[in-house]
């Protein structure tokens, strides 16, 4: 066979679509031109203006003036930090027990400033306001978790919201007496649904002595206390103002996942049983609150100050439902805190997390015990409400179309299917795929999730079973091991189609993905480490992402701004060692055009590399690249730049001619400000004559 004849004389040029994301888990050859070796701040995004995107900033938050509503310029620098400096952290001490949105504000949880109770706070137009729980304090040192959730059919009267003043009337957020309506004495059967051949109905709360760390068997390298996500798992097909992780969708649209060979009956296994004993056993103290001491929830505020615009409608009957790990389930109207007693658990009455399903509000309990109100009524956990015991620690519960629940644990999946006891089906996933605590979040059909192994789906382990290739992080899989004992929390994007993971050393791995399929995965860098995180709808309809650090007190809205909290945002990446489909032969790279978009000037640092930085080949300098949003055009005795616009922002080719040598070349831009909006890198065409063989 004639080998194929090279001609050393003409001018290839090849384009390469940035696309893939870091890949650390192939040779250099393996590697496409278009992926990364090296990233921090950038993520993959898709469309028109497709490739690899900057990353926005975020900034501190309590409802005021946000420092980027100020124009970002040096010249407003002072005004800028001068609004970023009157915003305060939530009133208190310690970390930020929880945030969460309900009907688009803001709401934060924290330990008073002697650590004796858990305060609750709104975000306004004048900082943290105090929600009034002093009816029904909160114990210090939880861990909240959150769901918003519209029981229709329980009409709740119309109340003034307490948040409308700090002294509001201390009837708000005591609980109704109509909470106790229907409640049974401790000891009430119930039906119970056990899914191990091991399990049984206890003579004991099942529920057992509560822990003040309810993020139990998170591989977390940080205080578990400091460190889960606030973020929920939502129940879909059920009417919600926000279709935020942790809201029910009105609109379902997210498919079931096809659990493994059914069950035929409602036991898992072939000796779990239905039977009649107590929800959580035989209480060894009583319910954890008395809400027939306290006032109904009719009964109006004595606020004079409050605004008839953030009144409780009678025709808006969502409310905010949470637990800490410390106390009693509570309820939020809007109006007033009420308390959700689940008397079967007595003294042991500290849910861990909670979900709605199938109009039930269920509770997780340590030891593998998940507990379900009555039908429509969350607050009734008498006949009709239950207990299911599941064979490890529970650590998220993700209800989908089609009535089914995904019960997530350390190292197990299972899915109960079914209305209710009568039909219910109890199957095991997976028997070795698991869920870190508070991973497990839906988006695009599916839920994702991250384990030992890494990220994975549902349809993951559903097409490839329990073995490592059922992960989606294969490409990230060193950076995942390494970081996986940090794992602080994580969250969604829904408008970039993203699930971002969070570690202690505030490193976060973005993916991406288009439909179901991933993209790419990218790494950014905060300098905090992102603690809790929370996603929602803001009052404009606006999908937000909100979260806190540490002990600082500050809640931050990510996605927002120029700069890390008025601090530069550094962005890097360098593409693969690319060798133009001849690894062999000898190139003198001659030009290389880019296309960028941006919104705004800005500049950006080229740097190109050769031959795996070989000590033989001459390496290049650094070069400015001056990137314009105006739709200026420009140029220089060097290089070019042609302009032209594409929507709201404008794209720059930037041509730069360079001398380089070598049997491959790789790419890397720079840039660092706390004035620069968002650019996309969308592709690279690079001009070069092959020269000679090398040997």
């Amino acid at each position: 066979m004639r080998a194929r004849r090279v001609d050393f004389n003409k001018v290839n040029s090849e384009i390469i679509l940035l696309d893939g994301g870091l890949n650390e888990n192939v040779s250099s050859l393996e590697l496409k031109g278009g992926e990364l070796i090296k990233c921090k701040n950038y993520q993959h995004v898709l469309g028109s203006q497709g490739g690899y995107k900057s990353i926005a900033g975020y900034e501190r938050y309590d409802g005021r003036t946000k420092p980027s509503a100020i124009g970002a310029s040096v010249g407003n620098d002072s005004t800028r930090e001068a609004a970023r400096s009157a915003i305060n952290a939530v009133p208190g001490s310690g970390p930020v027990r929880g945030i969460h949105i309900f009907r688009g504000k803001v709401y934060a949880f924290r330990n008073d400033s002697g650590g004796t109770s858990t305060k609750m706070y709104v975000a306004s137009s004048t900082g943290w306001r105090e929600i009034d729980t002093s009816s029904d304090p909160l114990s210090p040192g939880g861990n909240f978790r959150f769901i918003n959730y519209n029981f229709n059919h329980v009409a709740i009267p119309s109340a003034t919201p307490s948040e409308a003043s700090p002294s509001a009337s201390p009837t708000e957020g005591s609980p109704s007496s109509s909470a106790s309506e229907g409640t049974p004495s401790p000891g009430t059967p119930s039906s119970s649904v056990s899914s191990t051949p091991s399990s049984s109905v206890s003579s004991t709360p099942s529920g057992g002595t509560p822990s003040e760390t309810p993020s139990e068997g998170t591989p977390s390298e940080s205080t578990p206390s400091d460190t889960p996500s606030d973020t929920n798992t939502p129940s879909e097909g059920t009417p919600s103002s926000s279709p935020s992780e942790g809201t029910s969708s009105s609109s379902p649209s997210e498919g079931t996942p096809s659990p493994g060979t059914p069950s035929t009956s409602v036991s898992s296994t072939p000796s779990s049983s239905v039977s009649s004993t107590p929800s959580g056993g035989t209480p060894s103290g009583t319910p954890s609150a008395s809400p027939s001491a306290s006032p109904s929830e009719g009964t109006p505020s004595s606020s004079p100050s409050a605004s008839p615009s953030d009144s409780f409608a009678f025709d808006d009957l969502e409310e905010m439902f949470f637990v800490d790990g410390i106390n009693s389930a509570r309820s939020f109207n809007g109006g007033r805190v009420r308390t959700i007693p689940n008397p079967g658990m007595g003294v042991n009455d500290s849910p861990i997390n909670l979900t709605v399903h199938n109009e039930r509000l269920w509770l997780i309990y340590p030891n593998g015990s998940l507990q379900y109100s009555n039908v429509g009524d969350p607050t009734d956990w008498s006949i009709g409400a239950g207990e299911i015991m599941v064979g490890g620690s529970i650590t998220d519960l993700v209800s989908m179309v089609g009535n089914a629940l995904v019960i997530f644990c350390i190292e197990g999946i299972y899915i109960l299917n079914g209305v209710s006891i009568d039909d219910w089906q109890m199957t095991s996933y997976s028997r070795r795929s698991g869920s870190y605590n508070h991973t497990a979040h839906r988006l695009l059909g599916t839920v994702f999730f991250m384990d030992d192994r890494g990220v994975t789906s549902l349809e993951s382990v559903d097409a490839f079973g329990d073995f490592e290739s059922n992960t989606i992080s294969q490409k990230v899989h060193n950076t995942l091991q390494t970081n996986k004992k940090r794992v602080t929390c994580a969250t969604i994007s829904r408008d970039l189609n993203q699930y971002r993971i969070f570690f202690s050393n505030n490193y976060s791995l973005w993916f991406s993905f288009q439909d179901k399929k991933l993209r790419g995965t990218t790494l950014t860098l905060y300098p905090i480490p992102v603690s809790r995180v929370t996603e929602g709808e803001d009052e404009d309809g606006n999908n937000v992402l909100f979260f806190s650090s540490g002990s600082t007190g500050y809640v931050y809205q990510m996605d927002s701004g120029t700069s890390f909290d008025g601090a530069e945002i550094e962005a890097a990446l360098s593409t693969a060692y690319y060798h133009y489909k001849s690894p062999r032969l000898w190139k003198k790279f001659k030009t290389i055009a880019f296309e960028i978009s941006t919104l705004f000037d800005m500049n950006v640092i080229l740097r190109q590399d050769y031959d795996y930085s070989s000590v033989l080949v001459p390496r290049a300098g650094e070069l400015l690249l001056s990137l314009s949003g105006t739709g200026q055009t420009w140029g220089s005795e060097d290089w070019g730049v042609l302009i032209y616009a594409s929507g709201s922002e404008e794209t720059n080719r930037v041509l730069q001619h360079v001398v380089g040598v070598g049997t491959c070349m790789n790419i890397s831009l720079y840039s660092t400000s706390k004035y620069n909006q968002q650019h996309t890198i969308q592709n690279v065409t690079t001009d070069f004559e092959q020269i000679r063989r090398q040997f």
